[in-house]
């Protein structure tokens, strides 16, 4: 992919991590418990969008999650691995997700995004 490529998708992939934390607070808001398990889905789709912004301000798109994976194990950091494998329980428990282990998962990941995209110099205001 040539620079100018990914620099313009991880713009993008940015955006869309931006959204998708939006999405998943207005959704956990609401009363019922199926709208957590959505909104804990949302948050995993940001960190792996996250990482995928990540990997194309290096020039490479990830296209499948064992990408993703793979990318996460051989060039980024134990804390990084450990904060997306955090988000994936999100994923992992779709049913049945308690509210307060959403909402630490929430504040949790949404703070390493932060964090990551600041370290990698990518933009977080629109």
């Amino acid at each position: 992919m040539r620079p100018s490529a990914g620099r313009y998708l991880a713009k993008q992939y940015a955006r869309k991590v931006r959204r998708y934390f939006a999405n998943a607070k207005r959704l956990a808001k609401e009363e019922h418990g199926e709208s957590v398990d959505k909104a804990g889905e949302i948050v995993w789709g940001a960190a792996v969008l996250a990482i995928k912004t990540v990997a194309a301000t290096k020039g490479q798109e990830l296209r499948k999650s064992t990408d993703v994976m793979r990318y996460v194990e051989e060039r980024m950091s134990d804390h990084d691995q450990t904060m997306l494998n955090q988000a994936l329980a999100l994923h992992a428990s779709f049913y049945g997700l308690e509210r307060s282990n959403f909402d630490f998962i929430l504040r949790e990941t949404e703070a390493w995004v932060n964090d990551l995209f600041s370290d990698y110099g990518i933009e977080r205001k629109r």
